[in-house]
């Protein structure tokens, strides 16, 4: 949703970490002009065929590591992680370039969308961009990040000095699972105890269940704030725009309110966002 419109306009979509291509295929879909960047060759194969397949010419497909590092070069042995139906043991790949985000980002420009997976030096990526944002070296307007080495001084910058409304997507914080009918199976709607800077929001855009990083926290909040998932690292989406979007109900559910309505006391806000 963040790519909505792209058909009509110019925009610029980054995937880093592309893998077999699904996310990169979706914002091409959508309109976007998209740089993918994967160090595994047989996914940068794939995915360059599914470009060709889908007579989609406004995408560009790289073969490499990319590295938070501006002077880093050379290549780097593939080592696999997961993929769909397991880690491969015989497979082999050749060795991929290593590139420094900074020359990515300097053929890309300005980026509407940015998606960083890359299982390890995750934030490592983020901080670098952010010192590259910092000096106005490019502007991003929305990030998806698994957030691996994330630190609360990081986010906390990227909260207060760059003005995005950060969330956690509802992935290894396992307190409720939204099933394909919109059922709460683990904990039925029941209230969670989580920090008083965290609100869950739900049905925002296309995300069933999300959580919500209050404005304003300081830097012993964020301490806890990026210690919230269970297993694994969080998975954040940081954006300038406001997600949530107005909601009012019909006028005869006013003029005319059920017992239920009259039992919950709701009074509605003027802006429709409460």
């Amino acid at each position: 949703s963040f790519l909505d419109g792209c058909h009509g306009r110019r925009c610029v979509a980054l995937d880093i970490g592309s893998n077999n291509g699904w996310m990169t295929a979706f914002m091409l879909a959508l309109g976007a002009e998209v740089f993918a960047v994967d160090p595994q060759a047989d996914f940068v194969e794939a995915l360059q065929r599914t470009l060709e397949l889908n007579c989609w010419t406004h995408g560009r497909v790289i073969h490499g590591f990319v590295h938070w590092f501006p002077g880093a070069s050379g290549s780097k042995a593939v080592k696999f992680g997961w993929r769909a139906g397991g880690i491969p043991q015989r497979l082999q790949l050749p060795p991929a370039p290593v590139l420094p985000l900074d020359a990515i980002i300097a053929m890309s420009g300005d980026l509407d969308f940015l998606k960083i997976d890359v299982d390890g030096m995750d934030c490592l990526l983020l901080a670098r961009l952010k010192e590259l944002m910092t000096a106005g070296l490019v502007h991003v307007n929305t990030v998806v990040v698994e957030g691996n080495n994330c630190d609360a001084g990081l986010m906390y910058s990227l909260q207060h000095v760059h003005g995005y409304n950060v969330y956690l997507i509802d992935m290894h914080v396992d307190h409720r699972f939204i099933n394909a009918r919109g059922m709460d199976v683990y904990s039925n709607f029941q209230p969670l105890a989580l920090p008083s800077f965290v609100e869950e929001l739900y049905s925002i855009r296309f995300m069933r269940h999300i959580y919500y990083y209050k404005p304003g926290m300081n830097l012993k909040q964020w301490e806890v704030g990026v210690n919230l998932t269970r297993l694994f690292a969080g998975q954040y989406l940081l954006t300038r725009e406001q997600l949530i979007e107005a909601r009012r109900e019909h006028p005869t559910a006013i003029t005319w309110p059920s017992q239920q309505r009259i039992a919950s006391g709701y009074q509605a806000s003027s802006d429709g966002l409460s």
